[in-house]
């Protein structure tokens, strides 16, 4: 069975729509209201004309909101004293969305717990003022580059994996003058400029010239005029500053082309196309950048010109609406000194995956009736989410997918909360907490999920020294395993305390953890990470039991960072 599926990223990890909305959330006949006021931190000024918006029927746990037929949305906007009120809320937990209106859009979210039939007022929403950067991309005499790409970057995990992704962009203009809006403050960022366009050309005498006697582009530089991030300058921008003269340097250097062929295209296939990525700076959203995006010649061959030194990924696909049926390859290559050459890309039909989903052998698994939704995110390429592949299964089950090569990010959730996903291996490797890796495997590759039974709950009160409680406070559970950057991008759980200081999660698997309530806002920086794990001998160690609930009171930590 198909389901719609869609990630939440300004408000949640993700959604899940569930086909029975009594699964989802108890029906209630009792309702309350959510009011307060959005203002700038600053000034104290207040913002009229901000959208707020929360989802009623909605159960979320541990950061998955699952939603149901009967799922609601509720706006209003702000008046012009910045006053709000959300009204015909079911008692339950909420996740609250504030959108500042353009052209400087921030979005700030809380959580919020109506636990009677009453008004929960107060509730406001500070926005720092964002800040923005200028300069002049320049060459080495000084002169102007018009019409070039600047970009702002961030490095940040996602899926276990370390990306750099691109926040804003401005294009300069004839002076060179650039300007990057919407900084959110107190980040680490870097500045890139792509100055080439990739150009596909045909087998022509032009494409074909000597790299010497090739006309020269603008080299792409990390600011200020390095070509690798790692000798670059990285900024960190204070609420409402506007930086300016960040002046970028770059020079003229022979262009390259990348010559090639795809192969293994079945008779009949459908139109190919193949994109050129930059692996330097991503999309922000998937793990790439898809600079150009040519159709494939009837001979399958390619020549993309006017390509910078750096790393790129070509990739050639048919139409990738249905990830099901989609034709798709892909390599990595390192453009340095001169073209290269015969670069062979294979366009593969879908892989047929054996998925297995049985109980663990701990389980007695007479009587017991479980379902499990799963669905799959690809990676590399970018699909509309209402396309994700979502499977529906009775627990135990087998089928087999059809996936195409890429890689997946694996989303779970199991109705009934007393179960739960023990592992998830694909080729024997883990794939709950980092990519699944789809690749022209032998066919005994299996996509094996086990369940368990016997899931704990956990309720977090963060206060501070004087026992008072902490609204909108962060709350971070780490695995005890989990002890390096990498390792708790990929299997730390976060939540966010109400209203009331409390945060409770569902649905936790038993085993040992360590909570940590960090006094700044986490992100999913090295940095940032480096320190969470640093601050570990500081945490609450808990021990989470099947079928039991902990409940456990922490402060603020202070979490010590290299920026």
């Amino acid at each position: 069975m198909t389901l719609s599926f869609s990630i939440c990223l300004a408000v949640t990890a993700c959604c899940l729509l569930a086909q029975d909305s009594k699964d989802i959330s108890k029906q209630n006949n009792e309702f309350g209201s959510v009011s307060g006021v959005v203002l700038e931190s600053i000034t104290g000024d207040p913002v009229s004309g901000a959208v707020l918006s929360t989802s009623t029927n909605v159960r979320i746990i541990n950061g998955l909101a699952v939603m149901g037929k009967e799922t609601q949305e509720r706006t209003t906007v702000t008046d012009q004293t910045g006053s709000y009120r959300l009204e015909q809320l079911p008692i339950g937990e909420y996740r609250v969305s504030a959108r500042t209106p353009p052209p400087d859009v921030r979005v700030l979210s809380k959580s919020i717990t109506i636990r009677s039939a009453n008004e929960v007022s107060d509730i406001a929403f500070r926005f720092a003022s964002n800040g923005s950067i200028a300069g002049k991309l320049i060459d080495e005499t000084e002169q102007p580059i018009a019409n070039a790409a600047v970009l702002l970057v961030t490095r940040e995990y996602e899926n276990g994996v370390l990306n750099n992704h691109i926040r804003s962009s401005a294009i300069t203009d004839a002076s060179g003058s650039y300007l990057l809006r919407r900084v959110v403050p107190g980040r680490r960022y870097w500045i890139y400029s792509k100055l080439s366009v990739p150009t596909i050309e045909g087998r022509t005498v032009v494409s074909r010239l000597a790299q010497q006697s090739r006309p020269d582009i603008w080299r792409s530089v990390w600011y200020p005029n390095s070509v690798t991030l790692d000798g670059s300058v990285p900024l960190i921008i204070k609420p409402g500053e506007h930086r300016e003269s960040v002046n970028i340097k770059s020079k003229k250097e022979p262009a390259h082309c990348i010559d090639g062929a795809i192969s293994a295209v079945p008779q009949g296939a459908q139109v190919l196309k193949l994109e050129i990525q930059d692996l330097q700076a991503t999309s922000g959203l998937d793990a790439n950048t898809a600079l150009m995006e040519f159709p494939v010649a009837a001979d399958h061959r390619f020549r993309i010109c006017n390509v910078s030194p750096g790393d790129y990924r070509l990739l050639v696909h048919s139409d990738i609406s249905d990830i099901s049926k989609a034709l798709l390859g892909a390599t990595e290559i390192s453009v340095s000194r001169g073209d290269v050459t015969d670069i062979v890309v294979s366009a593969i039909p879908p892989v047929s995956v054996p998925v297995q989903v049985a109980w663990d052998q701990s389980v007695d698994a007479s009587n017991l009736v479980g379902h499990l939704l799963l669905s799959l995110r690809p990676l590399k390429t970018l699909v509309d989410f209402k396309d994700t592949l979502t499977w529906r299964s009775a627990i135990p089950n087998t089928t087999v997918m059809k996936l195409a090569l890429n890689d997946y990010r694996l989303y779970t959730h199991i109705p009934e909360a007393k179960f739960y996903v023990k592992t998830a291996t694909y080729n024997g490797v883990d794939v709950l907490t980092t990519p699944l890796r789809i690749a022209a495997l032998p066919s005994s590759s299996v996509l094996e999920l086990s369940i368990a039974s016997g899931t704990g709950a956990f309720s977090a009160l963060v206060t501070d020294r004087a026992g008072l409680p902490i609204a909108d406070a962060q709350v971070v559970v780490l695995p005890i395993e989990a002890d390096s950057a990498m390792t708790i991008a990929s299997k730390m759980i976060t939540g966010v305390t109400d209203q009331a200081g409390r945060w409770t999660a569902q649905q936790f698997r038993p085993g040992t953890y360590i909570v940590i309530s960090p006094s700044s806002l986490l992100e999913m920086t090295p940095e940032s990470l480096e320190a969470l794990g640093s601050a570990r001998p500081k945490g609450t160690r808990i021990e989470i039991e099947s079928s039991k609930a902990v409940q456990v009171t922490v402060h603020p930590t202070y979490l010590t960072s290299n920026q």
